[in-house]
C-alpha cells in the first residue's frame, strides 16, 4: 500500500494495528494486576470483621478489581453487598446488574435475584422484591430437582424463605410470614444434617427461629415468643463458639438479649454497637440498629416519665437516621424509621409544653412520609402514619391556640382516615383512627364558632 503511493492510508492502518496491540498488552497487564488486587481484596474483606479495615476501604479495593477485570461474577456480587452495607443502594443495584449479566447457570442467577430483592425491599419496592424472590425460588428449585442435597441451593432456599417472611410481615400478612419462616427453619435443619460443622447454617436457623418468635409476639403469644427467642439465643451462642468475636454474631446475640432482658441489656446492646462503629463507622446496618436501640431506650424512659432522658435518646436516633437518609434518600425503611423517631421526639416537646418545637419536628416527620410516598405511592404504612401525623400536628397547633389552622389540619387527617377506612373497611385500626380524628376535631370547631359542625363530628 505504501509502495503503491497510498502513504496516508498505510500509516493509518499501521497506527490502528499498533493501538490494537497496545490495548491487548494493557488488557493482559490489567488482568495480571487484577489477579494480585483480587487476592488482596478478598483478604481485606475478612479484615472488616476484625476491625482492621473499614467497609469504605474494602469498597475501594473491589472497585479497583472490577475496573481492572470486569468479567468476574463473584467480584460484582461482593461489591454490591459492600455498597449495600455502606448504604448506597443505587451503586449496589448497579453492581448487582453487572453480576446478573455474568451469572452462569440457575444458581448464580438465583443468588443475584436474592441480593437484588433485598435492595428493592430497602427502596420500598415490595412488588419488585416479591417478583425477584419468586424468580430466585424457581431457580433454586431447578437446581434441587437434579441435586436434592445441593448445599448452595438449600442455603439459597433458606435465605429466600427468610426474605419472603420479612416481606410478608411488611405487608401485614403474619400467617404468610410464619409459613415462610417455618420453611426457612426446615431448610436450615437439612443443611445442619448435611454439614453439622458449618456455623452459617446454625446462624440461618437462629434467624428463622427468632423471626418465628417475633411473629408469636405480634400475635400476642408472649410465651411462644420467649421460648423461641431463648432457642435462637442458644443457637447464636453456639455459632459464636465456632467463630469467636465475629461482629455479626455478637450483635445478633446482643439483640436477642436486649429484647428478652430489658433495660440493662438494651444499654449493653447500645454500647456494643458504639464499639463496633468505632472500628467501621461507615457500616449503615450498625448505624441503623443503633438508632432503633436509642428509640427503644427512649420508650423505656418515657414509661418512667423521664422525659429528659427520653428526649436525649430520641434526638440521638433522629441524628443517626437523618445521616442515613442523607446517604441514600431512596431507602424507605430509613425514612419510615426517621418519621417514627421525629414523631416521638415531637411528643416529648409536647410533654414539656413546647408545642411550637413539637410542631416543627412533627412537620419534619410529615416530610419524611411524603418522601416515602413519592417513592412508593402505595406504601400502606406511610399512608396510615401520614394520617396520624396530621392528627398530631393538629394537636400541636391547638396547643399554640392556632385553632383555624388546627381545623384545616384535622380536615386533612379526617379525609385521609376516611379513604383508608373505605379501602379496608374491616381494619378496626382505621375506624379507630377516624373516630379519634373526628372527636378531637370537635373542640377547635367549637372554639372557632362552628358548633353545628362540632356536633356533627361528635355524632359521626
Amino acid at each position: 500500500m505504501f509502495n503503491n503511493g497510498d502513504q496516508l492510508a498505510a500509516i493509518t492502518v499501521l497506527d490502528e494495528l499498533r493501538a490494537a496491540k497496545e490495548r491487548a498488552r494493557q488488557a493482559e497487564l490489567d488482568r495480571a494486576n487484577a489477579m494480585d488486587a483480587r487476592s488482596i481484596a478478598y483478604l481485606a474483606l475478612e479484615a472488616i470483621d476484625s476491625g482492621t479495615l473499614t467497609t469504605a476501604q474494602v469498597i475501594d479495593r473491589f472497585e479497583e478489581v472490577t475496573r481492572l477485570d470486569p468479567t468476574r461474577f463473584r467480584d460484582w456480587m461482593v461489591l454490591g453487598d459492600l455498597y449495600k452495607t455502606a448504604g448506597d443502594l443505587g451503586q449496589a443495584s448497579a453492581a448487582l446488574d453487572q453480576a446478573e449479566t455474568l451469572a452462569s447457570g440457575p444458581a448464580e442467577r438465583a443468588e443475584v435475584l436474592v441480593a437484588s430483592s433485598e435492595v428493592a425491599m430497602d427502596q420500598g419496592n415490595l412488588s419488585r422484591a416479591k417478583a425477584l424472590l419468586a424468580g430466585a425460588s424457581d431457580a433454586w428449585k431447578s437446581v434441587l430437582s437434579s441435586d436434592p442435597d445441593s448445599i448452595p441451593a438449600l442455603d439459597g432456599m433458606a435465605a429466600t424463605a427468610l426474605l419472603f417472611g420479612d416481606l410478608s410481615e411488611d405487608q401485614g400478612d403474619l400467617q404468610a410470614a410464619r409459613r415462610a419462616y417455618e420453611n426457612a427453619r426446615a431448610y436450615a435443619d437439612r443443611l445442619i444434617a448435611l454439614a453439622p460443622d458449618n456455623p452459617n447454617f446454625l446462624w440461618r436457623k437462629s434467624n428463622a427461629v427468632a423471626f418465628l418468635g417475633f411473629v408469636d409476639g405480634k400475635e400476642g403469644n408472649e410465651t411462644g415468643e420467649r421460648e423461641k427467642l431463648s432457642q435462637a439465643l442458644a443457637l447464636r451462642e453456639a455459632v459464636l463458639e465456632q467463630v469467636p468475636g465475629l461482629p455479626r454474631v455478637r450483635v445478633g446475640i446482643s439483640s436477642v438479649k436486649a429484647i428478652m432482658n430489658g433495660f440493662d441489656a438494651l444499654l449493653d446492646h447500645r454500647a456494643l454497637l458504639i464499639e463496633l462503629l468505632e472500628t467501621d463507622p461507615g457500616n449503615t446496618e450498625w448505624q441503623h440498629t443503633l438508632a432503633i436501640t436509642n428509640i427503644r431506650l427512649a420508650g423505656w424512659y418515657n414509661q418512667q416519665v423521664d422525659l429528659v432522658s427520653a428526649s436525649e435518646h430520641f434526638e440521638e436516633a433522629v441524628g443517626l437516621l437523618e445521616k442515613l437518609v442523607a446517604t441514600d434518600p431512596t431507602n424507605t425503611n430509613w425514612l419510615l424509621d426517621l418519621q417514627y423517631a421525629l414523631s416521638s421526639r415531637a411528643g416529648t416537646f409536647a410533654g414539656f409544653g413546647d408545642y411550637e418545637r413539637g410542631e416543627q419536628t412533627e412537620r419534619k416527620a410529615e416530610s419524611a412520609l411524603l418522601q416515602v410516598l413519592a417513592i412508593d405511592s402505595g406504601n400502606a404504612r406511610a399512608e396510615t402514619e401520614l394520617a396520624w401525623t396530621r392528627i398530631r400536628l393538629a394537636g400541636m397547633l391547638m396547643g399554640q391556640k392556632k385553632y383555624e389552622a388546627a381545623n384545616r389540619m384535622f380536615d386533612q387527617s379526617i379525609t385521609k382516615a376516611r379513604a383508608l377506612r373505605e379501602r379496608e373497611p374491616t381494619r378496626t385500626a382505621h375506624a379507630k383512627m377516624l373516630a379519634i380524628a373526628l372527636q378531637s376535631s370537635a373542640l377547635p370547631l367549637r372554639l372557632t364558632g362552628k358548633s353545628a359542625e362540632a356536633v356533627a363530628r361528635y355524632i359521626e
